[in-house]
Protein backbone atom coordinates (compact mmCIF):
# COMPACT_ATOMS: atom_id res chain seq x y z
CA UNK A 1 0.00 0.00 0.00
CA UNK A 2 2.85 2.37 0.11
CA UNK A 3 3.97 2.27 -3.22
CA UNK A 4 0.29 3.59 -4.30
CA UNK A 5 1.03 6.11 -1.98
CA UNK A 6 4.28 7.35 -3.42
CA UNK A 7 3.43 6.22 -7.38
CA UNK A 8 3.39 9.69 -9.16
CA UNK A 9 1.01 10.61 -11.22
CA UNK A 10 -2.78 10.50 -11.51
CA UNK A 11 -2.71 8.09 -8.86
CA UNK A 12 -0.87 9.15 -6.38
CA UNK A 13 -4.07 12.76 -7.05
CA UNK A 14 -6.51 10.34 -6.67
CA UNK A 15 -5.30 9.08 -3.65
CA UNK A 16 -4.69 12.08 -2.23
CA UNK A 17 -8.28 13.20 -3.39
CA UNK A 18 -9.97 10.47 -2.07
CA UNK A 19 -10.00 10.48 1.60
CA UNK A 20 -11.77 13.88 1.49
CA UNK A 21 -14.29 13.34 -0.26
CA UNK A 22 -15.28 10.07 1.05
CA UNK A 23 -15.46 12.05 4.69
CA UNK A 24 -19.58 12.88 4.64
CA UNK A 25 -21.77 14.23 7.22
CA UNK A 26 -23.21 12.44 9.44
CA UNK A 27 -26.93 12.06 9.02
CA UNK A 28 -27.69 14.40 12.30
CA UNK A 29 -26.18 17.29 10.49
CA UNK A 30 -27.42 17.50 6.81
CA UNK A 31 -30.06 19.56 5.82
CA UNK A 32 -33.61 17.74 5.07
CA UNK A 33 -33.98 20.22 2.67
CA UNK A 34 -30.63 19.58 0.72
CA UNK A 35 -31.43 15.83 0.71
CA UNK A 36 -35.03 16.31 -0.75
CA UNK A 37 -32.96 18.73 -3.80
CA UNK A 38 -30.66 15.58 -4.24
CA UNK A 39 -32.93 13.47 -4.27
CA UNK A 40 -35.35 15.40 -7.14
CA UNK A 41 -32.49 15.73 -8.93
CA UNK A 42 -31.25 12.20 -9.07
CA UNK A 43 -35.11 11.84 -9.78
CA UNK A 44 -34.82 13.94 -13.09
CA UNK A 45 -31.92 12.93 -14.31
CA UNK A 46 -33.54 9.45 -13.97
CA UNK A 47 -36.60 10.28 -16.27
CA UNK A 48 -33.96 12.84 -18.68
CA UNK A 49 -32.15 9.14 -19.18
CA UNK A 50 -34.70 6.82 -19.52
CA UNK A 51 -36.29 9.78 -22.01
CA UNK A 52 -33.40 9.68 -24.03
CA UNK A 53 -33.26 6.01 -24.19
CA UNK A 54 -36.71 5.71 -25.42
CA UNK A 55 -36.71 7.95 -28.03
CA UNK A 56 -33.50 6.21 -29.27
CA UNK A 57 -34.77 2.79 -29.11
CA UNK A 58 -38.43 3.42 -30.74
CA UNK A 59 -37.34 5.69 -32.82
CA UNK A 60 -38.08 5.29 -36.80
CA UNK A 61 -35.03 5.05 -39.31
CA UNK A 62 -35.75 8.14 -41.93
CA UNK A 63 -36.13 5.59 -44.54
CA UNK A 64 -39.28 4.36 -43.44
CA UNK A 65 -40.97 7.50 -43.00
CA UNK A 66 -39.81 8.23 -46.07
CA UNK A 67 -41.36 5.13 -47.67
CA UNK A 68 -44.33 5.51 -46.13
CA UNK A 69 -44.64 9.38 -47.17
CA UNK A 70 -43.72 7.79 -50.78
CA UNK A 71 -46.51 4.77 -50.48
CA UNK A 72 -49.70 7.68 -49.12
CA UNK A 73 -48.82 10.10 -52.13
CA UNK A 74 -48.82 7.21 -54.33
CA UNK A 75 -52.20 5.16 -53.20
CA UNK A 76 -53.87 9.41 -53.13
CA UNK A 77 -52.45 9.39 -56.80
CA UNK A 78 -53.78 6.15 -58.08
CA UNK A 79 -56.95 6.66 -56.32
CA UNK A 80 -56.69 4.27 -53.01
CA UNK A 81 -56.93 6.75 -50.74
CA UNK A 82 -59.13 6.57 -47.03
CA UNK A 83 -62.53 6.43 -48.63
CA UNK A 84 -61.84 3.46 -51.04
Amino acid sequence: MDRFWTTPGQFSLLAALVPRLVKAQPLAQRKPWLVGLGAALAFLFLIFVLTLVYAIWCSEPWDSNKEKEEETARKEKDGEGDWG
